[in-house]
């Protein structure tokens, strides 16, 4: 009887050390501010000196003799120490791998959540937090298990700051249905233009925005073929533009598209008017 105790303990010894060896190959997933909080890792957050993108600088330590595979959930955000700066957040889940007792420097994406506010500075310390507005949280419900497009920022800024939904290109099916719940989430006009914008950081680090080129398009109905050319006035009246070639549209239903540049434009209410010698077929406003 003792041998074959002896024999069940030695068996169950092999599997347990089996078991180990198993689980200290496969990575343990876990959110990044759970493995901070109990300890499994260390993680110091420095600015690399831009407002989105792969803006933010973690460097990892893993304390342990595990390996991790560290998730950063959409909405997690990085407070600057200066308060004066950008509040950063995560728009998709980020996944990092972390080897048992390394070391490791990875760069994630993140966009800047205050507009008005100073581009963090290079080097500088985060902290980080969870967001806690619910319009980012349905968001993230929405673009759930969708392809990422490529103007997070503006959709950032459209629930963040207000920001103009039309800032957001159209070109893609994905970025088109993006606007429309957008326009739907914080109330906005759902409008068919879109407004390229020219992004630069001054030297005081401040954001500057400002409009180059207004694309879009508009649908009528013709009795009959006529040539029409465009013209754009502003909300006093005033000729802003007029085109130089006329074209023709046939009788029937016509899309237009429309692309005008509107470099160093005031601010304000225009409309675009689509005419036929001195007859207006159309009239579109927009907003610069």
């Amino acid at each position: 009887m003792k041998k074959s105790l002896h024999f069940f303990v030695f068996l169950f010894s092999g599997i347990g050390l089996i078991v180990s060896f198993t689980s200290s190959t496969n990575e343990i997933k876990i959110s990044l501010n759970e493995a901070l909080q109990k300890g499994y890792i260390q993680c110091k957050s420095t600015s690399t000196g831009s407002f989105n993108g792969k803006c933010v600088k973690l460097q990892l330590q893993n304390n342990t003799v595990r390996p991790f595979q560290l998730i950063i959930p959409p909405g997690t955000l990085f407070y600057p120490t200066d308060s004066g700066e950008q509040t950063l957040i995560t728009v998709e889940q980020q996944m990092i791998s972390l080897s048992p007792s390394s070391n490791k420097t990875e760069n994630v994406n993140a966009y800047c959540s205050e507009h008005s506010d100073q581009c963090p500075s290079e080097g500088g310390f985060f902290t980080m937090g969870t967001n806690k507005n619910p319009k980012f949280d349905s968001l993230f419900v929405f673009l759930k298990n969708k392809s990422l497009p490529s103007s997070q920022q503006d959709i950032v800024w459209a629930i963040s700051d207000n920001s103009p939904v039309s800032n957001i290109s159209m070109d893609a099916k994905s970025l088109r249905e993006i606007r429309s719940f957008l326009c739907k989430l914080t109330g906005q006009e759902e409008v068919n233009y879109a407004m390229d914008m020219a992004t630069t950081v001054n030297n005081l680090g401040f954001i500057d925005q400002k409009p180059i080129q207004l694309k879009g398009f508009v649908s009528f109905d013709v009795k009959s073929s006529k040539w029409i050319h465009q013209e754009v006035y502003d909300e006093n009246g005033k000729l802003k533009f007029k085109s130089n070639q006329a074209f023709e549209i046939p009788e029937g239903t016509s899309d237009y598209t429309f692309n005008i540049g509107v470099k160093n434009w005031n601010s304000g209410k225009y409309t675009l008017k689509l005419k036929a010698g001195s007859e207006v077929v159309e009239t579109y406003p927009f907003k610069v």
